[in-house]
């Protein structure tokens, strides 16, 4: 696939600087812990709740360009492994010469929970934040019982009691801290989801991210293919028009051009078509960001990181709980609109959730034949192990009982169950009990 994007002047932005480099004295060091593993050991700040932390820096280096804060920390609480795989959160702020970049929950997880102890957060910085000379970057833990509110898990207090279960939540050890050049925007208008092949007679989408005025046409032609071109919508801050092409011969390639010359992409490769057949390919999100997610679904069409998506809207990784789902509609319309396919995880519900199972229907209708249904707890989740007086048999009839239940439990009115795992060994039993579809993980798959 060849592209060629008009001219982008390259934006200046600030060179990486560690924050935390200048001051080794106050250092201390941590390390996590859990059930079945332990982190490595780093020399960390350690950030009491309530503590408001200044650094500064020079903004010579800057001149306008993309900027991200990088935190890396982790909470007390892992340094007793007698509490993990639950609602770890906490409340962090982050201002930037008296600007607020980030203010809001965050969630703590452990090796146990798929990902690695000292966890990585990374906040974009709105774009005229840095000024010449000295600028000041301000980090406030904000943690606490009340500050939490609903999202204070109880089983902490249960674990260590009250004014522990607090103290250790509220604690955190600031390992890194460092500020970095964000992704420069790339000029407008744009060209994106060109995919590296195609099959005659099967249209492709495309994606134009210009500049023109709401309801002004784009221009395209197209050798070797029939253009549609629907009328533009403005979908995550940008006007995108979105180009049907459909492939008249194999064999030959097909060249798109858009706005006379302004933007041409190629498709080199054209198959004919051979069998009809339904394939559903793409990777999951369960641990980013809300503020993550706009630029994740651009990702998915734009590099043609397959055709669908699994979506952990209820999951307690980071804060996807909070958002209630008139926010999630724009998201699910982008996604529907390019025909990408999607999936609904719901399988580690925290008592504090913004969304009710029912509050999903109206996802699931808004995609229509292209959602593919909510999922289904993996057997890892409640199947058990023979010994003693459980025999095999006994531990698989329990978990079929498990199955039918969740079955009826997350299954929306009019809408298919998946499951996704990689204990196809079950699929027989699965089917059997109604399941609809079986997406299969083959490789690390839980972000996009």
């Amino acid at each position: 696939m060849n592209c060629i994007p008009p001219p982008c002047k390259p934006a200046l932005g600030i060179v990486a600087l560690d924050l935390l480099a200048a001051d080794k004295s106050r250092r201390i060091s941590f390390r996590g812990k859990d059930r079945h593993s332990i982190s490595d050991s780093r020399e960390c700040l350690r950030w009491e709740a309530g503590q408001r932390i200044e650094f500064s820096f020079s903004g010579e280096v800057a001149s306008g360009g993309a900027v991200d804060v990088e935190v890396v920390a982790m909470p007390r609480i892992f340094e007793d492994h007698a509490y993990v795989h639950r609602f770890l959160n906490g409340v962090m702020g982050i201002e930037l010469n008296g600007k607020e970049i980030f203010q809001g929950t965050v969630h703590w997880r452990s090796h146990e929970e798929t990902a690695s102890f000292w966890q990585r957060l990374r906040f974009p910085v709105p774009a005229g934040s840095i000024d010449p000379g000295i600028n000041h970057l301000v980090l406030t833990n904000h943690t606490s019982r009340a500050a939490l509110s609903d999202f204070f898990d109880s089983g902490l207090d249960e674990a260590f009691g009250p004014q522990l279960a607090e103290a250790k939540l509220g604690t955190w050890f600031l390992a890194e801290l460092r500020l970095h050049p964000g992704e420069p925007k790339p000029g407008l208008p744009r060209i994106c989801g060109v995919p590296r092949s195609a099959v005659a007679g099967e249209p492709f989408l495309i994606e134009v991210i210009h500049n023109a005025g709401d309801g002004e046409a784009v221009a395209a032609s197209a050798g070797n293919a029939i253009v549609k071109i629907e009328p533009p919508e403005r979908e995550l801050g940008a006007l995108r028009s979105l180009i049907r092409v459909t492939p008249l011969e194999p064999g030959r390639e097909v060249l798109i051009t858009i706005g006379g010359t302004e933007l041409r992409a190629e498709v080199a490769t054209i198959y004919s078509r051979l069998r009809s057949r339904d394939l559903v390919v793409g990777g999951g999100i369960e641990s980013l960001f809300w503020h993550e997610l706009p630029g994740a679904f651009e990702e998915i069409f734009a590099n043609e990181a397959g055709n669908a998506v699994r979506i952990s809207i209820d999951d307690f990784l980071n804060n996807l709980h909070a958002v209630p789902v008139e926010r999630w509609k724009p998201l699910v319309s982008y996604l529907v609109r390019r025909g990408i396919r999607f999936a609904l995880q719901r399988l580690r519900v925290p008592p504090y959730s913004r969304i009710s199972h029912e509050d999903l229907v109206e996802l699931a209708n808004l995609g229509g034949p292209l959602f593919l249904g909510t999922s289904i707890p993996e057997p890892v989740h409640r199947i058990g192990r023979p010994g003693g007086d459980k025999t095999l048999a006994a531990v698989l009839a329990d978990y079929l009982t498990f199955f039918r239940e969740q079955l009826r439990k997350v299954r929306l009115p009019g809408h298919p169950v998946v499951t996704f795992d990689a204990g196809s060994s079950m699929a027989g039993q699965y089917y059997a009990e109604g399941l609809d579809v079986h997406l299969a993980e083959t490789g690390p798959a839980c972000n996009v």
